[in-house]
């Protein structure tokens, strides 16, 4: 079985009462997701989680820290494997752009992203917790 290896991120600002997180809308794939792509032959999961997120979200951001891995089995890419991580956008970041045409970002409480995710394994993986942050 062939394996994949990404970088994925979960996007956290502080608002009003309760933390938020940017969920995407794939509109070639139909699904609501995290930001998350393949780690490129020189780079490591955190140099390809901040290019990444850069490619599609506009957003530039620092590292909070690293979470646990995600790993899925999917039949065009075998077992998959996302190295997550728990970023911020930094201060002087750019707006919000859409990398696709029909793509959507949308900023959403842990609860409403819990809902809207697509896959269950991210459903499930925002569930269990990001440590530090209260899930209501």
């Amino acid at each position: 079985m062939t394996s994949t290896h990404k970088a994925g991120a979960i996007i956290l600002r502080h608002r009003n009462s309760e933390p938020e997180v940017l969920v995407i809308y794939r509109a070639l794939r139909c699904d609501w997701t995290f930001p998350k792509g393949h780690i490129e032959d020189e780079e490591d999961a955190a140099t390809a989680v901040v290019r990444e997120v850069k490619e599609e979200t506009g957003l530039d951001v620092q590292i909070v820290q690293p979470l646990p891995d995600n790993s899925y089995d999917s039949p065009t890419e075998g077992r998959v494997t996302t190295s997550m991580f728990l970023v911020e956008p930094t201060p002087t970041s750019a707006p919000l752009h859409i990398e696709h045409d029909g793509d959507e970002l949308r900023w959403m409480t842990l609860h409403e992203a819990e809902l809207m995710l697509t896959h269950g394994n991210l459903k499930e993986y925002l569930k269990n917790g990001i440590p530090g942050v209260a899930l209501k």
